[in-house]
């Protein structure tokens, strides 16, 4: 059992570098939400990185916090999914925000970042580029999904593909020969 010290009421934010992995500090948000702040640096990985509460903000140092997909065998950089899902068709996430950070693949990667069920996400000043499927996928995001300010460069499929969303903002984003 994780304890998160309070002060004032308020949960302090996540600092990547003082965890083993993204996806350890990930796991360090509490469940009622939090934010994670993850330095400049390349950041290699092999398996998806999986954000499964809501309420969250993950926050990069602009294009100098590079999460880099090596994957080979189809899967995508980021994971936005509530597990309860599988049980509990209809369930949702909500308010989960990535912010100022770039995310790369390979031809053989997957989506740069795929969301399922995840209402009110809200991505700005994100980079996502040469992944082997979509940079974005948004499925069921049905309320309020906002892309902003991002730029999406040589994904072999959509940069942004979006499947059953509502009332959607995709405004002031750049896409080249994806």
């Amino acid at each position: 059992t994780q304890s998160y010290q309070v002060f004032g009421g308020h949960v302090p934010a996540i600092d990547a570098v003082n965890y083993s992995s993204l996806q350890a500090a990930i796991d360090a948000l509490p469940p009622t939400g939090g934010v994670l702040r993850i330095p400049a640096g390349t950041f290699e990985i092999n398996e998806p990185l999986r954000i499964s509460q809501e309420d969250v903000l993950i926050e990069g140092s602009g294009t100098a916090t590079h999460i880099k997909n090596v994957n080979t065998e189809g899967k995508p950089a980021i994971e936005i999914d509530n597990p309860k899902r599988k049980e509990v068709p209809r369930s949702v996430l909500w308010r989960v925000s990535l912010q100022n950070l770039r995310i790369t693949g390979n031809e053989k990667s997957g989506d740069g970042i795929i969301a399922h069920h995840t209402n009110e996400i809200f991505l700005h000043g994100v980079t996502v580029s040469y992944h082997g499927k979509s940079g974005i996928v948004l499925d069921n995001c049905y309320e309020d999904p906002r892309i902003c300010d991002c730029l999406f460069t040589y994904n072999k499929a959509a940069g942004v593909r979006l499947i059953a969303c509502h009332d959607i903002v995709v405004v002031g984003n750049q896409f080249e020969e994806n």
